[in-house]
């Protein structure tokens, strides 16, 4: 059984990749070629964890409302929760 067909990649891309090892262009082979989406709360991470420290809120309505003053944006409180947990901020501490 043919290497395309076992591993379910098509025939062009394995044509590409065996094409970019001989020709010792490696790098091309691990660029990363993902586009990544970053949200708007990502976008004012920073400026976003200064006010957390600054202020020390005790829960997430009150992250809610910094994130609405600060940087206008609205977002629901799970949704807040979720982005936190993600970025490793502790709250309520």
């Amino acid at each position: 059984m043919e290497i395309y067909k076992k591993t379910g990649v098509a025939l062009s891309t394995l044509r590409k990749y065996k094409r970019l090892m001989n020709s010792e262009q490696l790098e091309e082979l691990f660029a990363d070629r993902i586009r990544r989406n970053v949200s708007e709360l990502e976008q004012y991470g920073d400026k976003i964890d200064e006010e957390i420290l600054l202020r020390q809120p005790k829960t997430l309505r009150e992250i809610q409302n910094i994130i609405k003053e600060k940087v206008g944006i609205t977002r629901s409180i799970s949704r807040i929760g979720v982005w936190l947990k993600k970025r490793g901020t502790k709250i309520g501490q």
